[in-house]
Formats: C-alpha cells, structure tokens, sequence
C-alpha cells in the first residue's frame, strides 16, 4: 500500500491525487 505524500503542481497527477490518498493499484499491479 501505498499513500501519497505531496504532488508536484502542474505534474501528471496534479489535480488528480492530494497528500494523504491512498494507492491499492500502480500501473495495473
């Protein structure tokens, strides 16, 4: 499990994930 520590402003996922989300799928794994 992975949780999202900080976004990059203007990065890829910008807009799309904040600090504190939680990951359960990367990339289909």
């Amino acid at each position: 499990m992975l949780v999202v520590e900080f976004v990059v402003p203007g990065g890829p996922v910008d807009k799309h994930l904040e600090p504190g989300d939680v990951l359960v799928r990367v990339n289909g794994q």
